[in-house]
């Protein structure tokens, strides 16, 4: 080798080091049997240069590693196809993607942590027909304006496991990706807060509308029903307090066709009046009671939340902190760097 003159006795000069030093360069060369040489040298020089690199080059640069880290990017191809849904973005979302992926919770806070960020760009690759990775870029600043953080929160968890298997299954009869409704549902825990994603699909939402109508249809029939039997009991008893004459053939058609119920006992003058004011009060109970059911309904549906700005609290009352919530975290924790 170089240092032949030295000695024979082996090699001199390509020793471990030496051959590590040596070694991309030699996988460079390999790779022109399968790339242009112009990709050959790229890769050989963004592998150099990552080696040795001490800081980001850009802001733009640091979000693509972090994209990278989020997509799971084990080789070229898959690093290429999140660059190109990256480009693919608008300006401005790109500018608000960098500002999100760069928030590292230590100089700008709160960081965050995307749990199942991976699942979820490996489904919308997969299902590239009616998602893909720009689609689903598009949908994580989606996700990230619903997601406000409060003062003094360092660090905020989003779990994406239910979008994630949206994406994987949107498309076809299941509907349109973007056609699903998202709404996010939120915990504290002291410094922390965590958001879990919540996607109803369109079927589900046909099928919520059907159920809704349907209940809200009844609810009508049972008000208007009540609202009438107030309306007729109020106006027997007026009729029969301010217009005895007049109401007084009616009373007595009442008492003659209830006496067959009343055998042996002699109905007193003043029964139709209270019977009248029974119904009328029981009848006005009830029509208040399902008035203030139906308004609580209507708060719990939900129908309020769209006039919020975007970020819409989800009627789901399930736990956000148990003992099957910290797993996902701890398994696909992508530390906020």
């Amino acid at each position: 080798g170089k240092r032949g003159d030295k000695g024979l006795n082996g090699s001199f000069f390509m020793t471990e080091p030496e051959f590590q030093r040596f070694k991309p360069g030699l996988d460079a060369l390999e790779q022109l049997r399968t790339q242009e040489a112009g990709a050959a040298y790229n890769s050989f020089i963004r592998l150099q240069g990552s080696r040795a690199l001490a800081r980001f080059a850009s802001p733009e640069h640091q979000a693509l590693a972090r994209l990278m880290c989020l997509g799971a990017a084990s080789d070229a191809k898959h690093g290429e196809e999140l660059c190109s849904a990256f480009d693919g973005l608008e300006q401005r979302e790109r500018t608000r993607l960098i500002e999100w992926l760069t928030a590292d919770g230590i100089s700008e806070k709160p960081g965050y942590v995307l749990v199942d960020a991976p699942r979820f760009l490996e489904a919308a690759q997969k299902n590239s027909k009616n998602v893909g990775l720009t689609k689903a870029l598009r949908k994580l600043l989606g996700v990230k304006d619903m997601c406000r953080s409060r003062w003094g929160v360092h660090k905020v968890y989003i779990h994406l496991g239910d979008l994630a298997s949206w994406a994987d299954d949107a498309g076809g009869e299941n509907g349109d990706f973007d056609a699903a409704d998202i709404t996010v549902t939120s915990q504290d825990v002291e410094t922390s807060r965590i958001f879990r994603v919540n996607v109803q699909r369109p079927d589900e939402r046909q099928k919520n509308r059907r159920g809704s109508c349907c209940k809200r249809c009844c609810w009508c029939f049972c008000v208007f029903t009540l609202f009438l039997l107030v309306c007729s009991s109020l106006a027997g008893v007026l009729a029969i307090i301010y217009l005895p004459e007049e109401a007084h053939p009616y009373v007595a058609e009442i008492r003659e066709a209830s006496l067959p119920l009343f055998t042996g006992h002699v109905l007193p003058a003043h029964f139709v009046l209270k019977a009248l004011v029974g119904i009328l009060s029981v009848a006005l109970l009830l029509l208040i009671l399902c008035c203030c059911c139906g308004c609580r309904c209507c708060r719990c549906c939900g129908c309020c939340d769209r006039s919020r700005g975007g970020f819409m609290q989800g009627s789901s009352r399930r736990p956000l902190l148990c003992q099957y919530a910290y797993a996902p975290v701890k398994a696909n924790d992508d530390s906020p760097v």
